[in-house]
């Protein structure tokens, strides 16, 4: 049976998906009062009693804000991400319409990805946020089980949005047994973290890297750091991501790999062949691995004193492709992809500078 709201749109994916989600909570304004609800007391403000939701209301000269929630006592001012990143001082700017408001209206943002929000938005007294958790914004996926809620009316519109929602990535990571609360519980983090000590162990004696944590992400688990193991390999830098990447094929959340190359080194481009490819692990003990070249416009960099290097591609393994109730098992598929990893990228040099010659 199709999906009323996967029929086709005009427009972008962001503004048809708010336009509908208008539609739904004018059809269900409980789920309204269900999202003001979550907002404030998860922002540790007073509830308020719901009105009614605004699609892209009026700003003023180039601030187009996305959602309005109209209330008794205050109103919320939502700009909503999927896939893109935010416009520059774009928060800034909308706080300001925030301010010009003669009724009290606080800002957020509700997304799909991982923001860095600069300080004078955070510490703003309007700008809505979690507040005893180290998000920095608000999440689609926060937001999902809210709509799911009003599944138990057992309608069809509701339903079909439901089903939309996960069609956009917004529903919680579905983490295997053992590990559900692998991004709200600090122990539960530090248990994966403790599940590394192989792959530190190959780096160091089968290289002559240096292998550190770098620091804890925002859900508490531990990024890993591996420099210099070959005289082109910059870094190797072990990161998690918990948000649905746009392009990969891969189940979310996922571990990530990023490699970094000096940015005067002749490999640099060695990766810009690849693009974007899929290859099993080593020995096929844990299934697909998905490789991604970076985009040259939006390239990171990393820099140490006066030395920078060039992210030019990350591999990226869903983790519920690691995750077991057997922390040895972890070890040993967590060991699986950072070797495969590095023997991939190895050869993909080996192949650029055979072309080369």
């Amino acid at each position: 049976m199709s999906n009323i709201f996967r029929l086709g749109y005009i427009g972008t994916e962001e503004d048809y998906f708010t336009a509908s989600l208008q539609y739904v909570i004018e059809n269900f304004p409980n789920l309204g009062q269900d999202i003001v609800n979550f907002l404030a007391v998860q922002a540790g403000k007073s509830t308020t009693r719901f009105f009614k939701a605004i699609d892209h209301p009026r700003g003023n000269g180039l601030n187009y804000l996305d959602f309005l929630l109209k209330c008794e006592d205050y109103d919320i001012l939502c700009e909503h991400k999927l896939g893109s990143s935010l416009g520059e001082l774009q928060l800034e700017r909308y706080i300001r319409v925030a301010e010009s408001k003669p009724k009290k209206t606080y800002l957020t943002l509700i997304s799909n990805g991982n923001h860095s929000i600069n300080q004078s938005v955070l510490n703003h007294e309007l700008y809505l946020r979690p507040e005893n958790r180290s998000f920095q914004h608000f999440r689609w996926q926060d937001i999902y089980p809210l709509v799911v809620k009003q599944k138990k009316r057992q309608n069809r519109l509701i339903e079909e949005f439901a089903e939309f929602m996960e069609y956009l990535k917004m529903r919680p990571p579905h983490l295997v047994e053992g590990w559900k609360d692998l991004f709200e519980n600090p122990v539960t983090a530090q248990r994966l973290g403790e599940c590394w000590e192989k792959v530190k162990e190959f780096f160091k004696t089968e290289t002559a890297a240096k292998w550190q944590p770098r620091s804890k992400t925002r859900h508490g688990m531990v990024c890993w750091e591996v420099s210099k193991p070959n005289d082109w390999l910059y870094l190797l830098y072990f990161d998690f991501e918990s948000n649905f990447k746009q392009g990969l094929m891969l189940e979310y959340p996922y571990i990530q790999a990023n490699i970094f190359i000096l940015e005067d080194h002749p490999y640099l481009n060695s990766f810009r062949s690849i693009e974007h490819d899929i290859f099993l692990c080593q020995n096929d003990s844990i299934g697909n691995i998905e490789v991604i070249t970076a985009i040259p416009e939006y390239a990171g960099w990393k820099r140490k004193g006066d030395v920078q290097a060039m992210w030019v591609a990350s591999y990226f393994i869903s983790l519920n492709q690691i995750l077991d109730l057997d922390l040895h098992e972890v070890e040993r598929r967590l060991k699986d992809f950072a070797v495969s990893v590095y023997e991939h990228a190895l050869k993909t040099v080996e192949e650029y500078t055979s072309l080369q010659k």
